[in-house]
C-alpha cells in the first residue's frame, strides 16, 4: 500500500469498514519507510506487571520472561486439572518445572485462591473427588466415611478416614468444601 485509500481496492473492505478502520490507518509518505529495529528478548516480556495465575491464559502467560509456549501450555494444563493454583510454589509441580524457573518469575505472579474450583465433600462420588493429590483409595474412603458416619460437618473430619495425613490435608482443604 502507497495510500491508505488503497485499502478501499481490498474486495473484503466494505465502505463502512473503510470508514471504522481510515483513523487507525497510518502509511508513511513515499520514501520514507521505516524499517522497525529488531525487537530485543527484552522487549517481549513485560516484566512490570503481576499476573494472576488462575485467570491468565497463555498469551498473557508468555509475556512473563521466562515462560515460554511449552510452559504455558502445561502451566494451563495443569491449572484445569487441580482446579486452579491455591499458591504459586505449584507451579513446582508442573511438568519441567524446576525451582530455578519457579525463582525467576515468581515475583512476576499471583495467584487468585478464591477462583479455585472446590468439590463439595458431602454430596460428591468417589469419582468426582478426582483429584491429583487423592488416589482413588482415599477418595473412596472420604466417601464411604461419609456414607456411614453423616454429612462432614467441618472440613478436618476427613482426616478421620486415618487415610490423611496432615500434610495431605492442607494440600486439599483449599480445593474441598462442605456445602452449595
Amino acid at each position: 500500500f502507497k495510500r491508505k485509500e488503497d485499502l478501499k481496492k481490498m474486495y473484503v473492505i466494505s465502505s463502512e469498514l473503510y470508514a471504522s478502520l481510515e483513523s487507525y490507518v497510518d502509511i508513511p509518505s513515499e520514501g520514507k519507510i521505516t524499517v522497525p529495529e529488531k525487537i530485543t528478548d527484552k522487549q517481549k516480556h513485560v516484566e512490570t506487571a503481576l499476573l494472576e495465575l488462575n485467570s491468565a491464559d497463555s498469551v498473557q502467560l508468555t509475556s512473563v520472561k521466562g515462560i515460554g509456549p511449552f510452559f504455558a501450555k502445561n502451566i494451563i494444563k495443569y491449572k484445569n486439572i487441580l482446579g486452579g493454583y491455591s499458591s504459586k510454589e505449584q507451579l513446582m509441580e508442573v511438568w519441567k518445572f524446576d525451582k530455578e524457573k519457579y525463582e525467576a518469575i515468581e515475583k512476576y505472579i499471583t495467584v487468585d485462591a478464591s477462583k479455585i474450583q472446590q468439590i463439595n465433600i458431602n454430596n460428591c462420588t468417589a469419582k468426582e473427588l478426582k483429584h491429583p493429590y487423592l488416589t482413588w483409595k482415599i477418595a473412596n474412603g472420604i466417601v464411604n466415611y461419609r456414607a456411614k458416619h453423616g454429612n462432614f460437618t467441618a472440613l478436618e473430619q476427613i482426616k478421620k478416614t486415618d487415610l490423611i495425613t496432615e500434610e495431605l490435608f492442607l494440600k486439599m482443604a483449599p480445593y474441598l468444601k462442605l456445602g452449595n
